[in-house]
C-alpha cells in the first residue's frame, strides 16, 4: 500500500527532479515526514518512512504513540510547536 510520502516521490519520479533517474530518494517534510526511494527505475515498497525512525531513546512523543520518532523532531508541525 502506498502512503502520501510514495506518492509525491512517484510524481517527482513521473514529473519533476527525479525524473530520468534510475536510482533515487525523495524527502517530502510536511506535517509528517515523508520518503520514497527508488532503484533501478522501481519504486521500492519495503522502504517505511524515516519519519518514524527512533532518534531519541525516550525522547518526545510522537502522533504515532512511540516516544524519539525522527518526525517528533524535524516535521512542520513539531518545529512550530517546539518549546
Amino acid at each position: 500500500m502506498k502512503n502520501d510520502g510514495m506518492c509525491a516521490g512517484i510524481a517527482e519520479k513521473e514529473y519533476g527532479s527525479l525524473q530520468g533517474c534510475k536510482n533515487g530518494v525523495f524527502l517530502g517534510i510536511g506535517t509528517g515526514i515523508g520518503t520514497a526511494v527508488f532503484l533501478n527505475g522501481r519504486l521500492v515498497e519495503e522502504v517505511r518512512s524515516a519519519g518514524h525512525m527512533i532518534i531519541e531513546r525516550n525522547g518526545r512523543l510522537c502522533g504515532c504513540g512511540k516516544h524519539g520518532c525522527y518526525e517528533a523532531y524535524a516535521s512542520m508541525k513539531a518545529l512550530k510547536t517546539r518549546d
